[in-house]
């Protein structure tokens, strides 16, 4: 009865199991599954008999699941969870993390109990955030705009664009990881801290016209455009800058002539 028992309750976790539960025997053939095991891949209960690692499993993978066996037939269980992508019924790839262990019957090993994780959703976000980045550096390093991100407390460049070092005159080693202090870009440097105090009342600025200083201390205009951004935990500035310079002369030759 105590047999019964205990049978009765790991079959009710077995099946009601969230998490992906199986037994497999030591040639790599699926013995049974848990229903979360079968919604995931989309097989039924029928096709479980049929099932095998090998047909679950890219070729590039093999090396690794042998590897993971190995490691439970000496050690008795997998020190550390696996990532593995599977082929679901219809085709599609699934990525699950599994943690294996031996099974005993009568004192022997019997077969290998593994429970998995649903990571398909995790790593489609995954990648979904790495395209963003891509297509945000692909905009970032295009701009024909100045762009530069740098910390709010001290104005340390963290990333600067093509078009806004060529604004300063200067080369990426001379500006990221320096301040614009260090490198005395502001023609006024009152100015970045009422920008500043703006930024900490609206969180933006657009449009507000600046002078900054090259390398060889030669001034230009801009149109300078600011938010705050958080990379890393960290509250950030970027900054967008238009060189309105050749503007401001015209407009200059323009008032004289007028």
């Amino acid at each position: 009865q105590a047999m019964r028992a205990s049978e009765e309750r790991y079959r009710a976790l077995f099946d009601r199991s969230l998490d992906c539960v199986f037994l497999y025997d030591f040639s790599g053939n699926i013995l049974d599954a848990n229903q979360a095991v079968l919604n995931l891949l989309g097989y039924e209960r029928k096709d479980i008999a049929m099932l095998t690692f090998a047909s679950l499993l890219s070729k590039d993978q093999f090396p690794l699941a042998f590897q993971v066996t190995k490691e439970i037939k000496t050690t008795g269980h997998q020190k550390r969870p696996t990532e593995f992508r599977l082929r679901s019924k219809d085709g599609r790839w699934v990525y699950v993390e599994t943690q294996s262990s031996l099974i005993y019957h009568e004192g022997k090993p019997f077969a290998i109990q593994g429970i998995a994780r649903d990571l398909t959703e995790r790593k489609q976000t995954e990648q979904a955030l790495r395209e963003n980045e891509e297509k945000f550096s692909k905009i970032f390093q295009c701009s024909p705009m100045g762009l530069a991100l740098s910390t709010i407390d001290e104005g340390r460049y963290l990333d600067a664009n093509q078009a806004f070092l060529h604004l300063l005159q200067r080369s990426r080693a001379e500006v990221i990881g320096h301040t614009a202090v260090e490198l005395d870009i502001w023609d006024n440097p009152e100015q970045r801290a009422g920008m500043i105090a703006k930024l900490d009342e609206q969180g933006a600025v657009h449009n507000v016209e600046l002078l900054i200083r090259g390398r060889l201390g030669q001034t230009s205009a801009i149109l300078w455009s600011a938010e705050k951004v958080v990379i890393a935990g960290k509250s950030c500035l970027l900054g967008l800058s238009m060189d309105i310079t050749r503007r401001k002369q015209a407009e200059g030759e323009r008032d004289r002539l007028f």
